[in-house]
């Protein structure tokens, strides 16, 4: 795992050694930079070592002829297997490393070469037979790779702070993306909040010759429609085993998320198979603070299944005092994500990275691949009403609309009938926003409104869901939002950034070509039954993990936000909120986050996540668009305090 960054056309070498130094974080051990001999192409590479530790393996790296250079980051878990294959084909190699596969695969088969590696991704090759620069990015989105279209040249990198070290990076804001991220609290992309900044999509790769995009391809799978299939519970375990022990290569100490959900707990259970006890970690905070958000308190159900299969546990404590880093995590985040859980991740990961610990298994992908979260069950339970008059249910939506904020449950209600007046995709779409548009939009100023008005803000999602079979579920069609948005978006991006901001690589055994195409086969019975979610999964791990995790009721992986806006962040809030600082910038009508904040307080909305997405932004403006960020200048947070709990 490490960090990529790099330039084809225009003069940007001298920016080259900042745009590394930015990204030094995903690569302590080692570091690199190359240019073409007329320096109009440049590579730069940050190494954490973790396959072929001595410099053999150091980047960017070259095939034997030289006609090739790359800079990787990620793991191809199946190179071993393409490697033996290139060698039967008389390609010789130098090193131990899936880098030099990827080299090697490159010279037999070009582009063809990106549907072959089974793995996490992202990267950048030179080829110097065609002059052409080709960059790409996993089917699945769990390595990062910001573009920025220059003209002339082009930058690219792992994050968007390393964009910025070009000083000619244009930092005007996307109108879409700031309304996205008060409606959804992410981008979705390709969209980021500076328009000339764009995430490259999953699965996609771009060509760039003489500084100029000339050629653009994708190798994401079809969706399919969903038909029954045997034994769908026994192939999944049969599956995620394997996906498993392919994650599991390293030449360093792997350990391994235990929260006690069903998700880290089956992968935990698979991989002691092979590597006997294993390091577990996990995260404690108030446990009364968290029941008054409507989470579960994890670190029983961790313990109970850190003692049933035998593997040791630590414990990173977490409390209010991560509100004092918001520079940090937003530094990390390269996206103003209005969320605190990645500064849990940075605490689990930091806490491994002390005892030794550089990879970690992460149960991420399992809710968002087989229906794990409570909008599924609510997808679900539609059948029961969607079938009113439109009126009728509009009214439904009105009314549920006045129950109180204060109560997890109501809610919950709220969320799941707010939108019951729309119909088809719309209301799938609403599932995933945590401000319905309108009031979103209101927040706006009216010039970026202006900005807006002719623009179909949803776009990315109708897009998406165009893929999707017409005989597939509704539910099925809501996963595929899932898939590509809020699992890349949301969750990968994040468990990315603070997790290498660490040091710290972390798998996704989820994450891979066998279980996703298993997943994307699976009909609505197979992933839930009545009351219970993620049916297949369940039954799959009945006999490698404890009957009381499988069975217990889903938690979500959070920080009892409400509580903290209303206690130590309040000052902070109120700081970036000021309608003479949101004045000021003309992106937000001062007055109508006012309004909302009042709204919110008085229990009418529950707005706490919206509010804090636009005191995210500003924030987030100040620190990249006022400033040009680098990492010397932002201060991490204290190592967590932490116990052996098992």
């Amino acid at each position: 795992m490490c960090g990529v960054v790099g330039f084809a056309g225009g003069s940007y070498a001298p920016f080259l050694p900042a745009m590394v130094e930015s990204v030094s974080h995903r690569g302590p051990d080692d570091r690199g930079e190359w240019l073409s001999p007329d320096g109009s192409v440049g590579l730069g590479h940050t190494r954490l070592a973790i396959l072929d530790l001595d410099k053999r393996g150091r980047q960017p790296m070259s095939d034997s002829s030289g006609q090739l250079v790359i800079a990787f980051n990620g793991e191809i878990y199946n190179f071993r297997a393409l490697r033996d294959e290139l060698t039967s084909d008389g390609f010789a190699f130098r090193t131990e490393t899936d880098t030099e596969v990827i080299l090697n695969l490159w010279l037999r088969d070009g582009h063809r070469a990106l549907q072959r590696l089974d793995g996490m991704f992202a990267f950048a090759l030179w080829d110097g037979r065609e002059r052409c620069i080709t960059i790409t990015r996993d089917s699945f989105g769990v390595k990062p790779m910001y573009v920025a279209d220059l003209a002339p040249g082009l930058v690219f990198a792992s994050e968007l702070k390393a964009l910025r070290q070009v000083p000619n990076l244009s930092v005007g804001i996307d109108p879409v993306a700031l309304l996205n991220h008060v409606t959804y609290l992410w981008s979705p992309g390709p969209r980021t909040l500076l328009a000339g900044v764009t995430k490259l999509e999953p699965g996609t790769w771009i060509d760039v010759k003489d500084g100029q995009i000339i050629n653009r391809g994708s190798f994401r799978p079809r969706m399919t429609v969903r038909l029954d299939t045997p034994d769908t519970p026994g192939r999944l375990r049969e599956r995620l085993r394997q996906s498993v022990v392919d994650q599991l290569v390293s030449d360093v100490p792997v350990g391994a998320f235990l929260s006690g959900g069903l998700d880290s707990t089956t992968l935990v259970a698979l991989a002691r198979e092979h590597l006997g006890p294993l390091d577990c970690f996990t995260m404690s905070s108030s446990a009364q603070e968290m029941r008054h958000e409507g989470f579960v308190d994890d670190l029983p159900y961790a313990r109970e299944a850190a003692k049933g299969l035998g593997v040791r546990l630590y414990s990173a404590k977490v409390g209010p005092e991560i509100c004092d880093h918001i520079d940090f995590l937003l530094h990390h985040l390269d996206e103003p994500q209005a969320d605190f859980a990645p500064l849990q991740v940075f605490a689990i990961s930091s806490l491994a990275r002390s005892m030794g610990v550089k990879v970690l298994l992460s149960g991420a992908g399992g809710d968002d691949l087989l229906a794990g979260y409570r909008r599924h069950t609510a997808i679900r339970a539609e059948r029961y009403w969607s079938w009113l008059p439109t009126s009728i249910r509009a009214s439904i939506g009105k009314g549920s609309r006045s129950l109180p904020t204060s109560v997890p449950l109501t809610r919950r209600l709220r969320k799941a009938f707010g939108a019951a007046g729309r119909s088809g995709d719309a209301r799938l779409i609403s599932y995933f926003q945590w401000l319905d548009p309108v009031t979103a939009s209101g927040l706006l100023s009216k010039d970026v409104c202006a900005q807006l008005r002719e623009i179909n803000t949803d776009a990315a999602f109708h897009d998406e869901l165009k893929r999707v079979p017409h005989a597939n579920s509704d539910l099925a069609r809501a996963l595929a939002i899932e898939e590509r948005f809020f699992l890349v978006d949301h969750n990968l991006n994040y468990t990315d950034k603070l997790s290498m901001a660490t040091g710290v690589e972390v798998r996704v055994p989820f994450l891979s070509a066998g279980v996703l195409d298993l997943a994307h086969s699976l009909p609505d019975r197979d992933l839930a039954r009545g009351t219970q979610a993620k049916w297949v999964l369940r039954e799959a791990a009945r006999g490698l993990v404890p009957d009381t995790i499988i069975d217990r009721p889903k938690a979500g992986f959070g920080t009892p936000l409400r509580s903290w806006l209303a206690g130590p962040l309040a000052p902070w809030l109120a700081a970036q909120l000021d309608e003479g600082v949101l004045g000021r910038r003309g992106l937000f009508d001062p007055g109508a986050v006012t309004r909302l904040r009042r709204a919110n307080a008085a229990g009418s909305v529950d707005a706490s996540y919206s509010l804090l997405a636009v005191a995210f932004i500003e924030r987030w403006l100040q620190l990249f668009v006022d400033e040009t960020p680098h990492s010397c200048t932002v201060t991490p947070p204290p190592a967590p305090e932490w116990e052996r709990v098992v």
